[in-house]
């Protein structure tokens, strides 16, 4: 058993994020709204120096937790996420990793 964490940079990419995901044989996530440190003390410039101010809004991140069973759903996962929304070794797509579970109580299969 492994949890997933992910972060996706484009909040607007969601809905099909999950889809992907469920399609990958994911049963569930749970989705936390949130901000990473650079957007943090980035949205804290005075606007009036900020650089393209007029172009200036501050948007969050979706962090994304999902618990899987296997390895072969991670790289599912993985690979479905990709698809939507690029490499994750590219700039402005977020992050996804994995680790293993020593415990897990509560999680209810659909």
């Amino acid at each position: 058993m492994f949890m997933v964490m992910m972060v996706l940079d484009n909040y607007e990419k969601l809905d099909e994020v999950l889809t992907a995901m469920k399609g990958a044989g994911f049963s569930g996530v749970t989705i936390i709204e949130s901000t990473g440190f650079f957007r943090r003390f980035s949205a804290k410039i005075p606007m009036r120096y900020a650089y393209g101010a007029q172009d200036f809004q501050e948007k969050g991140n979706a962090t994304l937790f999902a618990e899987v069973d296997n390895e072969d759903l991670l790289q599912n996962g993985l690979e479905a996420v990709q698809a939507v929304v690029g490499d994750f070794n590219n700039e402005n797509t977020g992050i996804y990793c994995a680790w293993p579970l020593m415990i897990a109580k509560g999680i209810q299969k659909s």
